[in-house]
């Protein structure tokens, strides 16, 4: 649902968890694919609210638009899981 100028409000639900969750980015960026496509909104910044009360930002690439989005949202700790370094490149495989 568009809720004003550039900004959206969704709700996700995922299979598996079988119930509704606080968010998702790539149903957020699927929402902003859609609203761009019916000119509900311009192809640029879009806020996506959601549940968990913090919206994430879906940007287009500079370089390809309408092809690649970029999702970003204010970061924050749970006291209960262990904090991670996030520019540490990923290993797979051990």
């Amino acid at each position: 649902m568009v809720v004003g100028v550039q900004e959206l409000e969704i709700r996700t639900y995922e299979r598996g968890v079988e119930a509704e969750t606080l968010s998702c980015r790539s149903e957020s960026v699927a929402a902003v694919v859609i609203a761009t496509m019916r000119s509900l909104v311009a192809d640029k910044q879009v806020s996506v609210h959601n549940l968990s009360g913090t919206p994430l930002i879906v940007r287009p690439h500079a370089e390809r638009r309408g092809k690649v989005f970029w999702v970003s949202a204010l970061t924050t700790t749970h006291p209960r899981l262990p904090a991670r370094n996030l520019r540490r490149p990923w290993k797979s495989g051990g």
